[in-house]
């Protein structure tokens, strides 16, 4: 750990030295007709960009294309701001390993984009100077953004909200954020009584966090009292890595659910949270797409905070005595008293105020 700590920051003060030694600068936004976006790995964290795309669309009339993980590509699939989808498969993507990046620069190499707009950390700016794009506009945090051009300063200690991130890597380019992240599925809108929840979630190929998930008795709680009270249907949403969860929720449970868990694709899981009458979650992939198709959300919280992540309008329960938002050191996390702690009467509370919000 510590030799790896060494490398990096012998790394990140080598390149600060370099670029600052060899970058050219200057910007002439009228030139620039071609635009990669060079995603970061989550869904999450994908969905919450789509507005990126849209601005620059409108604001250059420019070629705007996506290079994003197999993982979270599917959800970007049918916006009309976007271009070309340039999928890498996970492991890759993931890596930071040059040689196995080198068959995609080299064809990245050949598009000869003028601009890069990285919304990742550390390598992707890295990558995106290799790729030979000239102007390349991203976050700088903690001297990392070496290999970028136009450096938007990210403030750690109070977090900013993504949206007030990727903000702000915009203003570099001279364009200003707008919009709410919109996700374009098939399907009308209706009127129903169906609650969507989703007791999973935490795990992408890049990174796993058991202690987002709140307690499955307490979910189980949530769903019988919605069931047996409200009159609701309950569709149960997840992943294939969500499975044993369900199970076990539906063991937890008196009352029937229709169990989706690993049976959609991401958009026609989308599709099917349009439906809903509300939607339940965890910090989480669905969390954002919910949001993204207009559904009435409540999202609980832990140990990530809600003020960097939340999409705007979603009700949350968060512990925010519980302050807490390093995932670097989840040993040191107190679960029972972060999201473990979260009452079933809390978020029951924050549903009954987002259906009400709807009407």
């Amino acid at each position: 750990m510590f030799a790896r700590s060494f490398l990096i920051k012998s790394i990140v003060v080598f390149g600060n030295l370099y670029f600052s030694l060899t970058l050219k600068k200057g910007l002439d936004i009228k030139k620039v007709k071609k635009i990669l976006v060079i995603q970061q790995g989550g869904i999450g964290d994908v969905v919450s960009s789509i507005p990126v795309y849209e601005v620059l669309k409108k604001k250059t009339n420019a070629r705007v294309d996506t290079l994003v993980g197999e993982w979270s590509a599917e959800i970007l699939e049918g916006n009309p701001y976007i271009d070309n989808i340039i999928r890498v498969e996970n492991e890759t993507f993931f890596s930071k390993n040059i040689f196995r990046w080198l068959p995609i620069i080299s064809e990245i190499r050949k598009e000869r984009y003028d601009m890069a707009i990285i919304l990742d950390l550390f390598f992707k700016p890295f990558l995106a100077y290799l790729c030979k794009i000239p102007i390349r506009a991203g976050i700088d945090q903690h001297g990392e953004g070496f290999a970028l051009t136009l450096k938007y300063k990210q403030r750690i200690s109070p977090p900013q909200h993504y949206s007030k991130i990727y903000s702000g890597i915009l203003s570099k380019v001279g364009f200003v954020w707008h919009g709410k992240p919109k996700i374009y599925v098939n399907g009308a809108r209706k009127k129903t009584k169906i609650v969507g929840i989703a007791p999973g979630g935490g795990k992408n190929p890049g990174a796993e966090t058991k202690v987002k998930i709140w307690p499955l008795k307490k979910f189980a709680k949530l769903g019988d009292i919605l069931i047996k009270k409200y009159k609701m249907k309950i569709l149960l949403f997840g992943d294939k890595n969500d499975l044993e969860i369900a199970k076990k929720i539906k063991g937890l449970m008196k009352s029937r659910v229709e169990d989706l868990t690993g049976k959609t694709s991401i958009r026609e899981a989308a599709s099917l949270i349009r439906q809903c009458n509300l939607f339940i979650a965890n910090d989480s992939a669905l969390m954002h797409i919910s949001a993204a198709v207009g559904t009435p959300t409540v999202a609980i919280f832990g140990p990530t905070n809600p003020k960097k992540l939340a999409p705007e309008g979603v009700k949350y329960a968060w512990h925010a005595d519980i302050n807490y938002f390093d995932l670097n050191k989840l040993d040191e996390y107190n679960y029972e008293q972060g999201i473990g702690g979260i009452k079933v009467e809390e978020v029951l509370n924050l549903c009954k105020k987002a259906i009400r919000n709807k009407k």
